[in-house]
């Protein structure tokens, strides 16, 4: 009994002492329900239900199932369209759904329906046509909304005033520098900061319901590339991730930009967690993560000699749950969860002898030295 226990205290204090070296990632695909592998966008509700979007329809998941939601020819309380490509639960505990040729559809929890949107009569554009990648949220309670080809628009729901900006708007204070918007973050005064295709920063000040567009110097390290596409806000800098150029951290108090990170890569999205760490995905570099303002990264990819280590490389989406779960959507590789709470335990055997080494699975003593080397003592195996 006494070598048994051994056993077990080895474990936890070797798994405990690795966890900085490797996360462990639980690996949720089509085996486990998933309607399809590639995850754009990712979202928990008020209720604690993750969502998925994927290309084969929405996915709910309580924890140990699935439940997929698709088009339903002739059934106008289904999804318009399977091609999910964000979401965002709003304030109110409302479940926004953007689609890929099928507008906003908001999903009912009492009925369990999925009701489409009409934005409002003042709106110039049928919704139902748009191609939504973007929600957003801002401390006024307006929802804003970026398109692929048709620009943002925002407005309160229950309201029928839009906010329209579009790239050939006949009101220069709202002709936005690209019609296709990919993120939004809102600065401590309010301000919006949109993120476009063409590597273009825009910021809608509500105060002066006006435009003005990031300027950064011409032929610069600072040119941002061809698509913004993931913004965030630590203290008095806006971390802009770019679809090949990387990170760029812009100062809000000087006006400029202070600095570049990951250089090179696709960033495809960011996310920070309830403890204040940053997790940065990519699109075939994998994952990145700081605790340090992103003076310095972690990184995590896929290993073929590791079963919890991420499955694939290409990552489209992060998100940061209520408990500090992260959750990695994928290229082709469903969905990768890191939980922090959860206990992990690793099985160690003498190097080259694996299981065949009878005397090495008896354990009889543990001896922690310095620098945390850990001495094991079995018996017959030395």
């Amino acid at each position: 009994m006494s070598r048994q226990y051994g056993l077990v205290i080895m474990y936890c204090a070797l798994a405990m002492a690795g966890m900085a070296q490797q996360l462990s990632f639980d690996h949720l695909t089509i085996d486990q329900g998933l309607s399809g592998n590639t995850i754009y966008t990712i979202v928990q509700d008020h209720d604690g239900f993750m969502w998925f979007g994927s290309r084969y329809g929405l996915n709910r998941f309580d924890g140990s199932g699935c439940r997929v939601y698709r088009h339903i020819p002739g059934d106008s309380l289904s999804l318009p369209d399977d091609h999910v490509q964000a979401l965002h639960c709003d304030s109110a505990g409302n479940l926004w759904v953007g689609l890929r040729r099928g507008g906003i559809s908001v999903y009912d929890r009492v009925e369990q329906v999925f009701r489409s949107f009409s934005v409002g009569t003042s709106f110039p554009i049928e919704t139902s046509t748009l191609s939504v990648d973007a929600f957003f949220e801002d401390s006024r309670g307006y929802l804003w909304v970026g398109t692929l080809g048709q620009g943002v628009f925002a407005f309160r729901p229950g309201r029928d005033s839009v906010i329209h900006l579009h790239a050939n708007n006949d009101r220069p204070a709202h002709r936005l520098s690209f019609d296709h918007a990919f993120s939004f973050v809102e600065d401590p005064n309010g301000c919006i900061w949109i993120g476009t295709s063409g590597g273009e920063i825009d910021m809608y000040d509500p105060k002066t319901d006006s435009l003005s567009r990031l300027a950064y110097p011409d032929n610069s390290e600072y040119n941002l590339g061809s698509y913004s596409k993931a913004l965030l806000i630590k203290g008095d800098t806006l971390w802009i991730g770019t679809e090949g150029n990387g990170l760029h951290f812009y100062d809000f108090r000087s006006g400029e930009f202070v600095g570049q990170a990951l250089v090179g890569k696709l960033v495809t999205d960011i996310s920070r967690d309830n403890n204040g760490t940053i997790w940065v995905a990519t699109d075939g570099d994998g994952l990145f993560v700081t605790s340090s303002g992103g003076q310095s990264f972690e990184h995590f990819t896929y290993s073929v000699n590791l079963r919890n280590s991420l499955n694939t490389n290409a990552l489209y989406s992060v998100y940061s749950d209520k408990q500090s779960n992260v959750w990695v959507g994928t290229f082709n590789g469903g969905v990768n969860v890191y939980k922090p709470a959860k206990m992990e335990f690793l099985t160690f055997f003498q190097p080259g002898n694996r299981a065949e080494a009878p005397g090495f699975q008896s354990v009889l003593a543990l001896f922690e030295e310095r620098s945390d080397i850990i001495w094991i003592g079995t018996d017959g195996g030395g």
